[in-house]
């Protein structure tokens, strides 16, 4: 049986510096499932230029490799980004929103596209 999962609502700020100090855990674990998203992609070869929290969204941001014109054009590329975000929001149901928003792709990374 698996365990309820509550969802945690996503906590943004506007102006940089005006965080409060009970959210530090938030921006601790979007931070860390940013990196790890970006990990597990560079592992599958997909070209990851940076990782980090911004606004309360785990930001992983992609890029061409030098010889093509844009990012995830190949059918197989496609379906490892999708399977790594589904295998990140498995692992932290709660940072849901913070997860895909932070994507690149969220279409993709929800599967709402192919």
């Amino acid at each position: 049986m698996s365990k309820p999962t509550q969802v945690v609502e996503q906590i943004r700020y506007h102006h940089w510096g005006t965080q409060q100090p009970q959210h530090a855990w938030y921006w601790n674990a979007v931070a860390g499932m940013a990196d790890l998203i970006g990990a597990a992609l560079r592992s599958h070869g997909i070209n990851v230029v940076q990782t980090k929290e911004k606004f309360g969204r785990a930001c992983v941001y992609i890029g061409a490799h030098d010889n093509e014109d844009a990012p995830l054009t190949l059918p197989a590329e496609r379906r490892l980004y999708r399977e790594v975000y589904m295998m990140a929001l498995d692992a932290a149901p709660m940072l849901h929103d913070a997860i895909i928003d932070g994507a690149d792709y969220p279409a993709l990374a929800r599967g709402d596209i192919p």
